[in-house]
């Protein structure tokens, strides 16, 4: 229908004069940096091409809506025409943190089993929710998919009638758009995570990093034209960052937000669910309002298989699952 439609344009735009190979029409021609013209241009021309270029732009409008169309101030996304349009949102950057235990491995790319994302200390300095949110309430957070094991995931947590946050990385959304589209269709949040994981490439310069959040906004609105984002987690977490990368998301519209509690999926190798499980409790001890980390990488199936007995004793001590709007207040 689209196609039927453009060709329809086209003929309407050959009917204006616009695209006639000969008539009167002016020819632009760009030499040493001006435009001259080979034959004048009347107020005729004029009038037939600003109305037949503004056809086609509505034409152009209604083929594409993809990500090239769009791209995050900052960043260098694919296909972009250098005309920078952001992300709407007037965020702050603040996070719920906590101090992490281990650097960022900066060595190479991450297969999903990267180290540096636990949550062994607790810190709320930084944590900034309202007062008038639920006490004892619990936010689970996946990273690194789609993957076939967030179906898995989506299965559990519609099972549960609970809604997550995604936190997705560009490569798998490209690979796995169906599963992305899923996410979306039963109204979980979707968030930036990174478009490749790989530490030295995202981290190399506040540049890249802006780079890297672009290339993964344009991987997922490829999938959904509608996609607004409004949350950013850093590879690794921000725990040890510098101030200069801290400010990018914010900079670029995007609040970031880490966790405080884990099941220590990416930590513990080989953990069982049971083990996952424990590790998620264990890392939430004392909270009144926890931030859960787990992951949804294809090598993850540990952590779907752990998520209903997650669920179980978080309802059991009394918590209540929200959404990050929920957390931070948003309507």
């Amino acid at each position: 229908m689209k196609i039927r439609l453009l060709a329809r344009t086209l003929k309407r735009l050959a009917n204006t004069g616009v695209l006639r190979r000969s008539g009167n029409v002016g020819v632009l021609r760009r030499s040493s940096g001006a435009s001259i013209l080979k034959r004048p241009v009347g107020a005729g021309f004029i009038k037939r091409f600003t109305v037949g270029f503004a056809i086609l732009f509505s034409v152009c409008a209604l083929v594409s809506c993809g990500p090239s169309s769009r791209q995050i101030p900052g960043g260098q996304g694919a296909d972009s025409d250098g005309a920078h349009e952001g992300i709407s949102g007037n965020l702050s950057g603040e996070v719920a943190d906590e101090k992490a235990s281990q650097a960022p491995d900066s060595s190479g790319e991450s297969d999903g089993t990267h180290d540096g994302e636990s949550s062994s200390e607790s810190s709320d300095k930084n944590q900034k929710v309202p007062e008038n949110a639920q006490k004892r309430h619990i936010c689970l957070t996946f990273d690194d998919g789609p993957t076939r094991v967030t179906e898995d995931i989506l299965d559990v947590l519609s099972r549960y009638n609970i809604k997550a946050t995604f936190f997705v990385t560009g490569k798998n959304a490209e690979k796995n758009p169906e599963i992305l589209a899923r996410i979306f269709d039963e109204h979980h949040t979707v968030a930036i995570h990174t478009y490749s994981h790989v530490y030295r490439e995202i981290y190399a310069s506040p540049e890249a990093l802006a780079d890297d959040i672009n290339r993964c906004f344009c991987a997922i609105k490829g999938v959904n034209c509608d996609f607004e984002p409004r949350f950013y987690r850093f590879p690794g977490g921000s725990f040890t960052l510098g101030e200069t990368l801290k400010n990018v998301p914010s900079a670029m519209g995007l609040r970031y937000v880490d966790w405080n509690a884990a099941c220590r999926d990416s930590e513990v190798r080989g953990a069982t669910p049971d083990e996952l499980a424990a590790f998620a409790r264990a890392t939430a001890q004392g909270k009144e309002r926890v931030i859960m980390l787990l992951h949804d990488a294809a090598d993850k199936k540990n952590t779907a298989l752990a998520l209903p007995k997650i669920i179980e004793e978080f309802l059991s001590d009394g918590f209540s699952f929200v959404s990050l709007e929920k957390v931070f207040d948003f309507s």
